[in-house]
């Protein structure tokens, strides 16, 4: 997501990548049972990242690098003050916890409540995959009648004009 912000072209890319990886994380069933409003993990997560990444990207701490490899110039390291680089970068972390834990959350509650009304009504659930199944099939039916498939085998061969200049 941090690579998309180079870029101003990809910043609604690197939003959306964020709240679909706060979507995906409610297959973790650790945080699904633990998540609430006290025990963030995500607003964890990014603390941590704000504690221990920032330094490194203000230059209070320097990076220690193998030996032989020499350290790339940060872009943005002249143009701006350790505090507002410091500023910039926990803004971006803590906005970037709320979205996951956002779309956490929404994703959450619709798997809840899809999860109740199959449970309250599973006849009307079990009603509609046979009713989409039957649709399925249908369609697949339509394109073989069609002769889809076989279109391409009796292509006629392509015609190839001479050049007019």
């Amino acid at each position: 997501m941090t690579s998309f912000l180079g870029y101003t072209e990809n910043l609604l890319g690197a939003w959306q990548l964020a709240r679909k990886a706060g979507r995906m994380h409610t297959n973790q069933k650790f945080l699904e049972q633990n998540q609430t409003k006290e025990t963030n993990y995500f607003d964890k997560v990014s603390d941590a990242f704000i504690e221990r990444l920032i330094p490194y990207l203000t230059g209070e701490l320097e990076e220690v690098l193998p030996a032989g490899a020499e350290k790339k110039k940060v872009r943005f390291a002249n143009n701006y003050s350790q505090v507002m680089i410091a500023e910039i970068w926990e803004r971006f972390f803590t906005t970037l916890s709320q979205q996951l834990t956002e779309s956490f959350e929404s994703e959450m509650k619709k798997q809840n409540t899809a999860a109740s009304q199959q449970a309250l009504a599973p006849h009307q659930h079990m009603e509609e995959a046979v009713r989409k199944k039957k649709k399925i099939q249908e369609r697949i039916d339509n394109e073989s009648e069609m002769g889809t498939g076989s279109y391409a085998e009796n292509k006629p061969p392509e015609e190839l004009f001479e050049d007019p200049f």
